[in-house]
């Protein structure tokens, strides 16, 4: 039970340190006087993340399968899997091939995409910035969500995606 806690809580550590992080910029442009065209960036940065990222990313497929492999850790016996538990439910080792491949390539790609947004000039990163703190915050709600209903008996609707014996 200790290694799925510390799994969760591992998680939803990495997701409040980019919140936290994230939340200055992405109100600074609204200390001033803004055009109506920079509102409409914000409400559909918000609106389409809160969806693309916050519902169907997070919500639909990440929350659950973290959840899922955090649960899993209530009857794995594997002191490495406990320890290194945050990157365990994470997918980062000990699930299938394609997963970790798809967990990789997504580290890059966000890398790159964060790059990016911080090379992108204000009001217009805020504007990005608070879209990404609505879909992160939604994400580490549901990611809350499916392992309280886990540990109730309820299970995620995702596989944990461990690897074939």
């Amino acid at each position: 039970m200790i290694g799925a806690i510390w799994g969760i809580v591992g998680v939803c550590v990495i997701l409040v340190r980019a919140i936290v992080r994230l939340v200055p910029p992405a109100l600074a442009p609204l200390g001033q006087r803004q055009s109506t065209l920079v509102f409409a960036a914000y409400a559909a940065s918000m609106l389409v993340n809160g969806y693309v990222e916050g519902y169907r990313a997070f919500h639909v497929g990440f929350s659950p399968r973290v959840a899922a492999r955090a649960l899993h850790l209530r009857e794995d016996r594997s002191l490495l899997h406990a320890i290194l538990a945050p990157i365990f439910v994470l997918a980062f080792f000990h699930t299938t091939r394609r997963r970790m491949m798809v967990r990789y390539f997504l580290v890059v790609g966000l890398a790159g995409l964060v790059w990016v947004i911080r090379h992108t000039p204000q009001p217009w990163r805020g504007a990005i910035d608070a879209g990404v703190v609505i879909a992160l915050t939604w994400g580490m709600a549901s990611l809350l969500f499916y392992f309280v209903r886990g540990l109730a008996g309820t299970p995620p609707p995702a596989s944990a995606e461990l690897p074939e014996s």
